[in-house]
């Protein structure tokens, strides 16, 4: 079976606020760690951090690095998306 790649996705702020920012990683992160989704073999967060000079402002991290609530919601769900990826169920 082929295998896709999801690539620089991302919540900008401005567009949404923090909370709706970390809500959506959440619900997307949900959505592909499931059985049906499993042709999804890598997602990939636009950028870590803020970049400003460049106008992203969708990073898990501000520009100053502290964190947003995406942050957390990321490091509660990398655990289970690389268990899914790895082929492990619950």
């Amino acid at each position: 079976a082929k295998s896709i790649w999801i690539t620089e996705y991302d919540w900008r702020i401005g567009n949404v606020d923090e909370a709706t920012q970390a809500v959506r990683l959440q619900n997307a992160l949900n959505e592909l760690i499931k059985r049906e989704h499993d042709y999804v073999t890598v997602a990939t967060w636009l950028s870590l951090t803020d970049i400003p000079q460049s106008g992203l402002y969708g990073g898990l991290l501000r520009s100053d690095l502290t964190a947003r609530p995406s942050f957390d919601k990321f490091k509660q769900m990398a655990p289970r998306w690389a268990r899914r990826v790895a082929g492990v169920r619950p």
